[in-house]
């Protein structure tokens, strides 16, 4: 380390590193009272006279037994050492924190403000899209998940759906040791914590002990130095519920595409939840708002469902951008087109909020194809009438990596995000 770059984190507001130095230095003036009791030379043995001379005072002609300076010397010193060395390790703990963890600063963005709107998984490379151009991020995600990890904590602990935040928090952070942690599900057949997540763990944890959903978000944020904001689209408990063309009525969002029935329309219940606060401010101030890719129902949908983010939206400065899906998704938008997604979105919202629409205009490998042909999903390509700004957004070599399903690239995405946001390009 460049000795410019140590006396930066020495004073570093809030380093903590000040104060042992300066206990330090009061440690050696200890030591050095102590040496001076013992060396009896030169000046210190006059001083050392002036101290017995008070003692005979004192004492009424009492000198000071001879034992007694050389064990008060001693003595001082070890007090002395003893401050000292733990004044250099608090010193050393305090200047690896300030290294180890990077200052606000560091982590946010400058640049123009994007707000996404969607779930964890669905939203995921567009953040990590963002983060690569220097975008200001805020990440604007549902909490109305029911299914797995998720599902199990909220029916234990009473706590906001997690799962789709810790997704945006991973795509947002730039510390590589908390990806692997957070990342991390529990397996086993036996364990009690069988198939749950790491983060989902950590966030309910920071949730009791906080006594605030938000504030354990923002906690476990500044932990992973995240480079935007992540947020919830409302604080209140909701339940996601779907309403069929045969008017069937399904409760709970992991079971919504279970039905496998052309899909009415999707509600709360309770019906009457509000925003959370900096969801409006957020949009508010954007620059851009983007809209999925996602699950249109059970991901995009409801972050929408609240009518105040809509007419925030609307009434925003923002470019609202719509980004499409791959492929439809069963259970919920079978044979779909885009076109339709815009259409159910107008229907749920009553506005019409978009400026654009982002998709990907690449045909799909007919062994990717194959694999989705098993549950009827087609692909999505946009048209002329869909405002399209319309380019290859498909991950490279489909049929190899992961499972062989579709998957936005993020580097192609990354291009066609900074074309967007950065020299204004229009569809």
């Amino acid at each position: 380390m460049k000795t410019k770059d140590l006396i930066r984190i020495v004073y570093r507001p809030g380093a903590g590193v000040k104060r042992w130095f300066f206990l330090t230095l009061i440690a050696g003036i200890v030591i050095s009272l102590g040496i001076l009791t013992l060396d009896w030379t030169s000046g210190s043995q006059r001083i050392m006279g002036w101290i017995n001379d008070l003692f005979v005072r004192i004492t009424e002609n009492t000198s000071l037994p001879a034992w007694f300076l050389p064990v008060v010397g001693w003595l001082t010193i070890g007090i002395g050492v003893a401050i000292a060395v733990s004044s250099s390790i608090q010193s050393i703990i305090s200047m690896l924190r300030v290294v180890g963890q990077p200052s606000t600063k560091a982590v946010k963005n400058s640049g123009p403000k994007v707000v996404v709107l969607g779930g964890g998984t669905g939203i995921h490379p567009v953040l990590l899209a963002l983060k690569s151009i220097g975008a200001s991020v805020t990440a604007v995600v549902t909490i109305a998940d029911s299914g797995g990890s998720t599902g199990k904590l909220r029916q234990e602990f009473s706590m906001l759906a997690p799962g789709d935040i810790r997704q945006c928090l991973l795509a947002l952070s730039d510390q590589p040791l908390f990806d692997k942690i957070i990342r991390y599900r529990f397996s086993g057949q036996n364990s009690s914590l069988s198939g749950h997540s790491m983060g989902n763990l950590v966030i309910a944890a920071l949730t009791e002990t906080e006594g605030d959903f938000t504030e354990a978000v923002f906690r476990l944020s500044k932990l992973m130095a995240t480079k935007g904001t992540v947020i919830p689209f409302t604080i209140d408990d909701v339940s996601l519920c779907a309403k069929y063309d045969d008017g069937t009525v399904v409760s709970g969002e992991a079971n919504i595409p279970k039905v496998n029935k052309p899909i009415k329309n999707v509600f709360f219940n309770p019906p009457y939840a509000k925003p959370y606060v900096r969801v409006i401010e957020a949009i508010a101030e954007a620059d851009f708002v983007i809209v999925g890719p996602g699950s249109l129902y059970t991901s995009i949908m409801p972050t929408l469902l609240l009518a105040p983010i809509v007419d925030t939206m609307v009434n925003s400065k923002a470019r609202k951008i719509f980004m499409a899906n791959v492929m439809t998704e069963p259970g919920e938008t079978n044979g779909y087109s885009i076109t339709d997604h815009i259409t159910a979105i107008k229907k749920h919202t009553n506005a019409d909020i978009f400026d654009m629409v982002i998709s990907s205009n690449t045909p799909l490998p007919e062994e990717v194809l194959e694999k989705y042909k098993q549950s009827n999903a087609t692909p999505l390509y946009a048209i002329p009438e869909d405002m399209a700004f319309t380019t290859n957004l498909l991950a490279e070599d489909l049929a190899t990596i992961d499972d062989g399903l579709a998957r936005h690239s993020v580097q192609k995405l990354s291009r066609v995000l900074s074309r967007i946001i950065f020299r204004g390009r229009n569809a």
